[in-house]
């Protein structure tokens, strides 16, 4: 809930952090955050359930992180999504599945 209060927030960045890992809930009531960085911080997961709450995200940063595999249905709530970068990471495997939902 740490980003509960800012229900208008429409451009969050995080980069150049340490950040590791985002659960579930990590942001829950963004609803209309358009613009997300994450870039360049020690990123190997994403709980996919953090993603229902970013139902206008069309730009999602993640380059320069720890990622290796992009699994089934990863985007799947991101129906908004227009630009994702995954630029430098150490992605090793897409799953068949991993782009699906994708426009």
């Amino acid at each position: 809930y740490t980003f509960y209060s800012l229900i208008n927030l429409k451009i969050l960045i995080l980069s150049y952090n340490k950040i590791r890992k985002i659960d579930a809930l990590g942001f829950f009531n963004l609803n209309k955050l358009t613009k997300l960085e994450l870039s360049s911080n020690q990123l190997n997961f994403i709980n996919n359930q953090a993603y229902l709450f970013l139902t206008s995200l069309g730009n999602f940063d993640l380059s320069y992180n720890n990622f290796e595999i992009i699994k089934n249905d990863s985007w799947k709530n991101l129906l908004m999504l227009r630009n994702l970068n995954l630029a430098n990471n150490r992605i090793k495997e897409i799953e068949i599945f991993g782009f699906r939902n994708l426009n």
